[in-house]
């Protein structure tokens, strides 16, 4: 049984302004979409309940990224040869 573990590095890692983007992109879409259903329907409600789903993706993709940051990084130190 081999235990040999390869490391995933990316080709080309994101650039910092690239991650910022991505993470602004996604509540951007769900509030823009929103406010399109709502202009079509007519309905101005729809654009506060929009903005609730777009900040609440945006807090919870916040909170679901730092708990596997944080699991990775315990992995990585157990994983660790000692010194």
């Amino acid at each position: 049984m081999s235990t040999d573990v390869s490391q995933f590095d990316p080709l080309h890692p994101p650039t910092r302004r690239r991650k910022l983007w991505l993470l602004l992109a996604g509540p951007l879409i769900w509030v823009v979409a929103l406010e399109a259903v709502a202009i079509v329907m007519h309905r101005s409600d729809l654009i506060g309940i929009g903005l609730l789903i777009a900040g609440s993706s945006g807090v919870l993709g916040l909170v679901l990224l730092a708990l596997g940051r944080r699991g990775r990084l315990r992995e990585e130190r157990e994983d660790a040869p000692f010194r």
